[in-house]
């Protein structure tokens, strides 16, 4: 009797039925904003789904407490990103609870410029969409709810495809104007058929560079710099200001939202297509 009373728990719990409850409605942490928008658009019906990271905090300086760890740590998934220290908060937040699922939203995921295009290249975001639909589909056992992650994965997919077709429609509209770039972060644009030049590192500049740079205040080309969210105006660039017309120009990293963005319904997506109108004013203004 006690044999067959082993046998028909295992059985519950390898068919998935003996925690049906759990898959259904899920507790679920994410890292950054882009794991989370992404989250919410496959499973955020059927699940209740937080950042560890406040509106508004700068993702890089912001370090969770023991507490918070611990307090993150009852939830049934965490999805994070392994290509930075939130790695670090892994082992931690298991050791308080051995039931707690880990995705690792970046897998298969590489960088070349900047941490920032994990997400910001549609190309790496798309892999990111699918880590994350896989993930929660080994989570789930409930086939109307696969469903429902599958459908609304194709969705996402598709509007981050037409975010990556209109990039490259609009490089090839433009393939004789370059643009200038304060950081590295915004480099990945070379991938989708633009001329991107940045001005991080400028004593390393090659004599051609600095040429068509020269060309372009010569033609009155040059119009705008790009630039992410507090960027520190250097003197390359603050004398390019001086010497011409070029105006600065913010373009959003997407690592996090403010609470405005938030209240507003700012979106992964609708930031993306912010972006883009605003490489459209070198472009066509």
């Amino acid at each position: 009797m006690k044999k067959l009373i082993i046998i028909m728990f295992l059985s519950l719990f390898l068919t998935g039925c003996f925690n049906t409850e759990r898959q259904e409605e899920l507790d679920i942490y994410t890292s950054i904003y882009p794991i989370e928008f992404a989250t919410r658009r496959m499973y955020g019906h059927n699940s209740n789904v937080r950042s560890i990271y406040p509106d508004g905090v700068d993702i890089y300086e912001y370090e969770l407490t023991e507490k918070q760890i611990e307090d993150y740590s009852v939830g049934d998934l965490f999805i994070f990103n392994s290509l930075s220290r939130e790695k670090d908060y892994v082992i931690p937040m298991y050791l308080n609870n051995k039931n707690l699922k880990i995705i690792d939203a970046v897998e298969t995921i590489d960088t070349t410029h900047a941490f920032e295009e994990i997400w910001l290249n549609p190309s790496n975001y798309l892999k990111l969409i699918a880590n994350i639909k896989e993930g929660l589909l080994l989570e789930v056992s409930n086939h109307y709810l696969r469903n429902e992650i599958i459908e609304n994965y194709e969705e996402l997919r598709l509007e981050v495809s037409n975010i990556s077709a209109t990039l490259r429609r609009i490089s090839q509209n433009a393939e004789s104007i370059t643009l200038l770039v304060g950081t590295d972060t915004f480099l990945f644009l070379n991938s989708f058929g633009f001329n991107v030049v940045s001005l991080e590192n400028v004593d390393e500049l090659s004599d051609r560079v600095r040429q068509e740079i020269s060309d372009m205040k010569e033609d009155k080309t040059l119009k705008y710099i790009f630039v992410e969210k507090g960027f520190v105006i250097t003197e390359y660039i603050e004398n390019l200001i001086d010497e011409t017309d070029i105006k600065i120009a913010e373009l959003h990293t997407l690592s996090g939202l403010d609470e405005d963005e938030r209240n507003n319904a700012e979106t992964y997506i609708t930031l993306m297509n912010k972006n883009i109108d605003k490489i459209n004013m070198q472009l066509f203004d």
